[in-house]
């Protein structure tokens, strides 16, 4: 008989097919009898892999083989059953958990954690990888109405739509020879949101579409896009602006692709992402750059390593060897780390010779975790500005656990899924973190999206490089006249776009490590 047995604290779970948890590296760790922190007792019937994955997603959270409990929140989460029929499948399990994490006693903190059943984070984040159009959108309206327009806010190189010569600032005005692309959701149309799920269903889900684009010198073209597998640069462009004689760089970097990834025999290896980087930056040095703009506004996030990196090119090179960050995580957790001399904080270390006067962030509520340690971390370091309207606000991040199951007769494994529960917050040099509600602009501006990248028309780029200019954020009322009849992003419209989208933080050598700290690149010397 396949059961599982709980007695008193102790968890006997029997295999109907053998589990493993594989790590970045694709090592198999074979995982030992986990303890219970309390859980139900009496007879459970394992009838299912997706029974393991329930298993599994309690047993990393709440106590693992050195009943170590990684969720960051785990305190907070009463003893359950994990086999419970309450639960349909694991991210039943998961929602349920997160919902005991409270902010006042008001609302759950965790927005967060999720299961990714396909690896399809890993491969963004790790390999840079997608396999999709390439392209994404928003819809947009007029200042002064509430007329809805549909826009491409950015294309990947080479994605589909990029080798299609597709833009930023292109309007669609057909799918698949319907024209009507208009949003019509909540409070907009019929309110039905037939149309935007057509729209939506269209660019993100079907294998192929057809779409009617208006180029901004007024022309159409019509464009058939198929879903592919390729490499992105993160880097969407980058240019060089002349203000007063100095020269301002200015670089669009839309995910924290990994700039290093590990090998089998645990060697880090440097990725495509970081040479891309790399080429920017060399560009900024030669040209003399003093002053830096770093457009983030869809920036989800990704690697912890990536926002190091830019950090450290970013820098003042005095801050070298000083603190960039410091990990919070549990106490069980904490106490893990210190008793194998795993500090617990990043310091700076400065790379390339850029000594910059300022550095703009362009920021919206698209810009997520990552991106905001990014720019969290050189807040007490340097002149930081940033431009746009409030960041996403998560100041946490995962250390993923990879789940699958092994057949015990056949040997087959069967990728269950990827865990992706907040295991840490960070905070900078001055203590500084926190920031759910996210990070607050000095200078508030909307996110038109009519325009290509770099145009200095950008209301959010003009006001980097007036600042520059004369110190202020300068505004004219022809500017903000002009402005009244540009589309803007309308962000209650487009929920179901940005939920698709990955926002995070992932720690991937912690994960590498966590069974063997001997060899934690955080270990210290």
């Amino acid at each position: 008989m396949k059961s599982n047995m709980f007695s008193g604290n102790l968890m006997w779970f029997l295999f109907l097919s053998g589990l493993l948890m594989t790590s970045a590296c694709k090592k198999e760790h074979h995982v030992p009898k986990p303890v219970n922190r309390g859980g139900d007792s009496g007879t459970v019937a394992r009838s299912s892999d997706e029974d393991s994955l329930k298993f599994y997603t309690w047993y990393y959270m709440e106590s693992d083989s050195q009943n170590i409990p990684q969720y960051y929140w785990y305190s907070q989460v009463p003893s359950i059953n994990p086999f419970s029929d309450q639960y349909a499948n694991a991210d039943s399990l998961l929602e349920t958990m997160k919902r005991y994490t409270s902010e006042n006693s008001v609302k759950p903190v965790d927005r967060y954690s999720f299961l990714d059943r396909t690896g399809a984070v890993s491969g963004e984040i790790e390999q840079g990888q997608l396999g999709d159009k390439g392209l994404d959108i928003r819809w947009a309206g007029n200042l002064n109405n509430d007329s809805t327009y549909l826009y491409v806010v950015w294309t990947y190189r080479d994605g589909p739509a990029g080798e299609a010569g597709v833009q930023r600032g292109w309007q669609i005005i057909g799918v698949n020879g319907d024209s009507h692309v208009m949003y019509d959701g909540p409070g907009y149309g019929d309110g039905s949101g037939a149309d935007a799920n057509n729209v939506i269903n269209a660019v993100f889900t079907a294998d192929q579409a057809t779409f009617k684009f208006r180029r901004p010198d007024g022309s159409d073209t019509v464009i058939a896009l198929a879903n592919a597998q390729y490499n992105f640069n993160p880097v969407l462009a980058d240019s060089v602006y002349t203000v007063n004689g100095a020269k301002v760089g200015y670089v669009v970097f839309n995910s924290f692709v990994s700039v290093y990834n590990y090998d089998k025999n645990d060697n880090q290896v440097a990725t495509p992402a970081k040479a891309q980087i790399d080429q920017v930056f060399d560009k900024f040095q030669s040209a003399g750059i003093k002053d830096l703009i770093v457009d983030l506004r869809y920036n989800g996030g990704g690697a912890v390593n990536t926002a190091e990196y830019l950090d450290n090119l970013i820098a003042p090179s005095g801050e070298t060897g000083k603190t960039m960050y410091t990990y919070a995580f549990n106490k069980p957790m904490e106490s893990y780390y210190t008793s194998n001399s795993i500090g617990l904080s990043v310091p700076f270390q400065k790379q390339g010779n850029l000594a910059l006067d300022h550095v703009f962030f362009i920021v919206s509520d698209g810009t997520v975790s990552a991106s905001e340690l990014t720019i969290n971390n050189l807040k007490p370091v340097m002149d930081v500005k940033l431009i746009g309207s409030t960041t996403f606000g998560k100041p946490v991040g995962f250390i993923p656990q990879s789940i699958s199951v092994v057949d015990d007769t056949t040997h087959a494994e069967k990728h269950m899924a990827d865990l992706y529960a907040i295991n840490f917050e960070t905070k900078n040099q001055s203590g500084v973190g926190g920031y759910f509600k996210g990070l607050t602009p000095d200078k508030w501006n909307s996110d038109f999206v009519d325009l290509n990248w770099g145009d200095r028309r950008d209301s959010c780029l003009l006001e980097a490089l007036s600042y520059v200019q004369t110190g202020n954020w300068v505004r004219s009322a022809h500017a903000r006249l002009a402005e009244s009849r540009r589309p803007i992003a309308r962000r209650q419209m487009n929920r179901k776009i940005v939920a698709r989208q990955f926002t995070g933080m992932v720690e991937t050598r912690l994960r590498l490590h966590l069974g063997n700290p001997a060899m934690s690149p955080l270990r210290n010397k």
